[in-house]
């Protein structure tokens, strides 16, 4: 367990954990960096969709306390994994 991925690693958010695979030479880092930059957008985009959602006082006020619950709880493990999303998409940039 390291507090930093190594330099030109492949990472992989899984959850709460990310894993790295030191590849060296053997992978692309443009397409790394493509694809974490997708995988930013599609999270992004369920941010903001659940975000709406939280905003909306009729679905708050209606829903039952554990949905609202529920919901809250995915919007802060979506941003958890954004922030390491984003965190691994800078080393990958940092090792090109």
């Amino acid at each position: 367990f390291a507090e930093s991925a190594p330099k030109g690693s492949a990472q992989i958010v899984v959850g709460a954990a990310t894993v790295c695979l030191p590849l060296g030479e053997l992978i692309d880092l443009k397409a790394e960096e493509a694809r974490l930059g997708k995988e930013i957008g599609k999270v992004a985009g369920d941010i903001e969709k659940i975000s709406k959602k939280l905003a909306n006082e009729k679905f708050v006020t209606n829903a039952r306390p554990e949905i609202v619950e529920g919901e809250r709880e995915k919007l802060a493990a979506l941003n958890e994994t954004r922030d390491k999303l984003s965190l691994a998409l800078s080393q990958i940039r940092e090792a090109g």
